[in-house]
């Protein structure tokens, strides 16, 4: 999926922030003229676009530019699926426009965006600055603070998030980065939200919530660990995740959590006994799919504010979980870890945005978390942080590695 342009912009603040974008997108529906092929795989229109982790957190300048919600119906919205594409073209229009008109100017803009020849493509990014790094200290701080207040029983288990932040000798190419990610990862879902000031871009594995009809699909990843130089070391570092103690409790939480969330509605709901290895270019996870059937009347936004934020990215009970991460976490997540992605007036899906950066101009900044639990070791918790920046860190330097 691509969209060019804005057509229009649903928006909302605060907690009231889903319900909000789901009342305005409803509204465009029953009041949109809608005209496609009968081929067409979805049902128009379609809206893309993302929502804050948190909203209650001080607004960041950094992320000035990317509100609590924002879903946009682009002027031009591009899809292909199994072997077909498809371009659809979304505008406002007046009862006093001129049709003639309305329509040579969006002939001459599709005309521009499809040039016959394309440019060579470079894979160089500028070079980079040495990366203000943030100091290990406070991290270590951080975490242990984390596992007291797990010890007291406050918590069973926070994300604590940390920031990198780069800056270049140019801009950032976000086209190189985009490219680099999508051949690093086949398991991953690619985005980019640019608004014109900046551009969010991520290859997430973890899937939020998918809506089709009524099938309701939901990913569980928590607890990581390295890849393998060779197969036998790689085989040999998966089978120590699969029976890690600390890690199969802290991907159970989230298992458990999500399981109960999806229970209270699904009609029936399929849950595999045990987690599988999701491998990835730098990590692998474990990884538990859930599936499940909801009554009619549910919208893929009612299981997004339900559902966000997992325990995967927020922590085990949500409330304290999300208490901890505001009063320890010295940066503000903007989007990062929040929901990313479409709707149709049937369905859509979402993704978590981790494995995500910030890029604007020469500068750029990275995000990864880690789910602390009782036993987590600052030290190996921070080599965990160090993994999951990797493939964005690769994406962003100036040759490919």
């Amino acid at each position: 999926m691509a969209g060019v342009g804005f057509a229009v912009s649903l928006m909302g603040s605060g907690e009231g922030r889903f319900t909000q974008v789901r009342a305005a997108y409803r509204r465009l529906v029953s009041e949109a003229q809608i005209d496609t092929c009968p081929s067409y795989p979805l049902s128009a229109p379609v809206a893309l676009g993302g929502f804050a982790f948190d909203p209650s957190t001080p607004a960041n300048p950094v992320w000035e530019a990317y509100p609590d919600a924002l879903l946009i119906v682009p002027r031009f919205f591009f899809m292909s699926a199994e072997h077909a594409a498809w371009c659809t073209i979304n505008l406002q229009v007046s009862a006093g426009c001129d049709s003639d008109a309305v329509t040579d100017d969006i002939v001459c803009e599709l005309a521009a965006l499809m040039p016959v020849h394309a440019d060579p493509v470079a894979d160089r990014q500028p070079a980079m600055w040495v990366p203000m790094n943030d100091p290990f200290g406070a991290w270590e701080q951080q975490v242990q603070d984390i596992v007291q207040a797990i010890q007291r029983g406050a918590v069973q288990k926070v994300v604590l998030a940390r920031e990198l932040h780069l800056r270049a000798q140019a801009d950032f190419d976000v086209d190189i980065a985009l490219r680099r990610l999508a051949a690093a990862d086949r398991h991953c879902t690619l985005f980019a939200l640019d608004t014109g000031s900046g551009c969010m871009i991520g290859a997430t594995p973890e899937r939020l919530v998918r809506l089709q009809g009524r099938t309701v699909q939901v990913d569980c990843l928590a607890g990581s660990t390295a890849r393998g130089d060779t197969e036998h070391a790689d085989r040999r570092l998966g089978e120590a995740l699969l029976h890690s103690d600390k890690d199969r409790r802290e991907h159970g939480l989230v298992v458990r959590t999500l399981r109960e969330a999806l229970s209270s509605n699904c009609l029936s709901l399929q849950v595999p006994d045990a987690p599988r290895l999701l491998r990835l270019s730098e990590v692998q996870h474990l990884h538990t799919p859930l599936q499940g059937t909801l009554p009619a009347g549910f919208s893929i936004l009612d299981m997004v504010a339900q559902l966000h934020p997992t325990p995967g990215v927020g922590g085990v009970p949500r409330p304290e979980a999300l208490d901890l991460i505001r009063e320890q976490e010295r940066l503000s997540r903007g989007w990062y870890a929040g929901p990313i992605g479409w709707i149709d007036a049937h369905g859509g899906e979402f993704v978590v945005g981790i494995r995500s950066a910030l890029v604007r101009g020469s500068e750029a900044w990275l995000y990864a978390g880690c789910g602390i639990v009782k036993g987590s070791d600052p030290r190996s918790e921070y080599e965990e942080s160090c993994l999951k920046l990797r493939p964005m860190l690769a994406a962003l330097s100036e040759t490919a590695s």
